[in-house]
């Protein structure tokens, strides 16, 4: 007699490793947009600094546009659901105009030591000039002190 073997899925195994996934990318979006308001990285980024208004608002829209976001092939409506039902520590979402605006909560302390975006710009460039001199040198002949040049004899 031949017995034979049959599988069978487990059905709550599946759902479960479905269910983390969706946490995991929850917990990742909040995070990403977490560091993007953050301190450091308003003092870096010429996009999002571009897109803040002088309330320190910037829409999801706008977030929308990054890449890191687009990685993860989220839509606006889920990315709106995430942002509104898991709140953060670090920033707050209004409605305004119809869109949800999202602001880091520190906003009013933090933005009289924030870099203007003109600052930035000079940062970035002079990081790359640094760059591109430290890795290839300029070899140019020093000049010297004009040095006695020794008369030939003429004949």
């Amino acid at each position: 007699m031949y017995y034979q073997l049959i599988y069978y899925p487990q059905i709550n195994y599946n759902l479960e490793s479905i269910q983390n996934y969706k946490e995991n990318l929850k917990k990742n979006v909040i995070v990403l947009i977490e560091n993007l308001l953050s301190y450091a990285n308003l003092n870096k980024d010429i996009f999002i600094r571009s897109y803040i208004n002088q309330n320190g608002f910037i829409t999801v829209n706008n977030i929308l546009k990054l890449k890191q976001l687009k990685k993860l092939n989220l839509s606006y409506d889920e990315i709106i659901s995430i942002v509104l039902n898991y709140p953060s520590d670090i920033f707050e979402t209004h409605f305004d105009n119809y869109e949800v605006v999202i602001r880091n909560k520190k906003w009013f302390e933090m933005r009289n030591y924030l870099f203007s975006i003109e600052d930035i710009v000079k940062n970035k460039v002079n990081k790359i000039q640094n760059f591109y001199l430290t890795k290839y040198p300029i070899q140019s002949k020093m000049i010297k002190p004009m040095e006695r040049r020794k008369k030939r004899d003429v004949k």
